[in-house]
């Protein structure tokens, strides 16, 4: 009868307690980690203190890995919202200096390249001005308004620019 048993002990594959390892029936020795299998042959499986450990291990295991995952999400998101908010304080900062340096240096009229055409239409209308003035005064005013029209003609040619 103890033979009956101790084969029908045999016949099951016997889980290392040490490694987790499953041994065939038979095997005394385990074939990972070279633990004595004897030892626990006669005991519960779940109820030596290494597969209890090794259970326990698993468990806060598995509960690390999932608190990682949902802390890694969490970090993904506010990454992804810090550089969104990121994204729009540069984009704004970028549109107030390009308004600014606008506004600042760019206010001054006439834009190079377009200073000859602005002093031909200034020559016609000194032209326009001078023949008005010269039908409604005499000589001597006519000189006069003309002097003070020189004088702003050299004005705003010491302002935009020389008309060469």
């Amino acid at each position: 009868m103890k033979e009956a048993k101790a084969m029908e002990e045999t016949n099951e594959a016997i889980t290392c307690p040490e490694c987790g390892t499953v041994n065939p029936a038979g095997r005394t020795i385990c074939m990972e980690c070279g633990f004595n299998l004897d030892l626990v042959r006669n005991q519960e499986p779940a109820t030596t203190s290494a597969a209890l450990e090794r259970e326990s291990i698993s468990e806060d295991f598995e509960r690390l890995n999932m608190q990682l995952a949902e802390w890694e999400r969490d970090r993904r998101q506010r990454v992804l919202v810090g550089l969104t908010v990121y994204q729009v304080v540069l984009l704004t900062v970028i549109a107030v200096l390009v308004v600014v340096f606008t506004s600042r240096f760019l206010r001054e009229w006439p834009f190079p390249g377009s200073f000859q055409v602005d002093s031909d239409r200034m020559a016609n209308a000194l032209l326009k001005v001078a023949a008005t003035v010269e039908m409604e005064t005499t000589k001597s005013g006519f000189e006069q308004v003309l002097a003070e029209m020189m004088a702003e003609s050299i004005r705003y040619e010491g302002k935009y620019g020389t008309t060469h």
